[in-house]
């Protein structure tokens, strides 16, 4: 089985950003485009031979691309669950990858993992574009100009009527998703994030937590995406999203601000509890530890921790990541529980 190579294991997730900028709310964005060839099935309905000669199409055509984009490409069949894992949480491949895996599935990826490409998943082809903080019209620009140096190799299913056509009715239309992770820990504790929640939905906008609407741990990191692309140019989606993506911004830093005017102690409760929490635990699990590593990391940012950098807490998130931890204690602390390892890393900076 193939293992991955040590910047995937080692460096820090590429979706936090290290600004420590205090109004800062934008973690990361992506923009990304679905498609499909031409005269093969999806890939739930294709036979074996249509997925190899799928993925031959798609690979040819990546190798013409000038200059080379992607020195990684994995087959995901032979790669270990951990692997995938590990991947995943480094939002390469989606949490629900194994729904629609085959033999076929390959991921391509660029030195710096900003750019990947996805191949026999939930459709043919999806190429991303990740970037640091607010830089949507940037990487919009860029998915879109890859996708058309693309076309000059390879034929995409399109339709007069609808557009590219996408296995998700959803993508259907320009097939392109784009999306931002936030920090809203003001709207989150003045209790006004349900009405931004329900604002975005009714907007045509998705807004998740990061830890997956996990009730326990709802945490104050959010996803925005677009619910659909039909009748939508990737200009128009982007545009719409940088606009309501300043109305959030605007809200969150009056609300940043009004907390710290009125009431400091629930900002510094936030953070202090799990701070406590972190520094005298002696198990650490993994949704746990990442809601209470966040709200650290929010704490930095906010200058409310002055002793923690934001590329230390950034580091301690990644290695403390259950895939990540585990893929680098193989082998080592047979005698202790993962748990106790985790909680050992975390009290050794943050105790410092």
């Amino acid at each position: 089985m193939s293992s991955l190579p040590d910047h995937f294991t080692n460096s820090p997730l590429p979706w936090l950003n290290s600004t420590s900028d205090c109004d800062s709310i934008v973690l990361s964005c992506e923009a990304s485009l679905s498609r499909n060839l031409q005269g093969i099935p999806f890939p739930n309905k294709a036979s074996a031979t249509q997925l190899l000669k799928g993925q031959q199409k798609v690979q040819n055509a990546l190798m013409k691309l000038e200059p080379p984009l992607f020195p990684y490409s994995f087959a995901l069949a032979d790669l270990r669950d951990l692997d995938r894992d590990l991947l995943s949480e480094r939002r390469l491949l989606p949490a629900n990858f194994e729904s629609f895996s085959n033999d076929q599935s390959y991921l391509y990826c660029s030195n710096d993992e900003s750019i990947s490409c996805l191949t026999n998943s939930e459709d043919h082809f999806k190429v991303s574009i990740s970037g640091k903080d607010n830089c949507l019209n940037e990487i919009s620009q860029k998915v879109q100009q890859l996708d058309f140096q693309i076309q000059q190799h390879i034929q995409w299913a399109h339709s007069p009527k609808f557009g590219y056509l996408t296995a998700s009715p959803l993508l259907v239309g320009s097939g392109f998703r784009v999306s931002v992770l936030v920090n809203l820990v003001g709207l989150e504790l003045n209790g006004q994030l349900n009405k931004t929640v329900t604002a975005c939905n009714r907007l045509g906008w998705n807004i998740n937590s990061l830890m997956n609407d996990n009730e326990r741990f709802p945490g104050n990191i959010y996803q925005i995406s677009n619910q659909r692309t039909l009748g939508y140019t990737p200009e128009q989606t982007t545009r719409s999203l940088q606009e309501l993506l300043s109305q959030i911004s605007s809200q969150e830093n009056n609300q940043r601000k009004a907390l710290a005017f009125r009431s400091p102690e629930k900002i510094l409760d936030y953070i202090g509890r799990p701070y406590g929490r972190l520094l005298y635990s002696h198990l650490a699990f993994p949704a746990e530890t990442l809601h209470e590593l966040l709200l650290l990391r929010t704490g930095v940012q906010l200058k409310v921790l002055q002793n923690l950098d934001i590329d230390d807490i950034n580091q301690l998130i990644t290695d403390t990541m259950n895939a990540h931890l585990n893929y680098h204690q193989l082998g080592t602390h047979a005698e202790l529980a993962i748990e106790q390892v985790r909680s050992q890393k975390i009290q050794a900076l943050i105790a410092e």
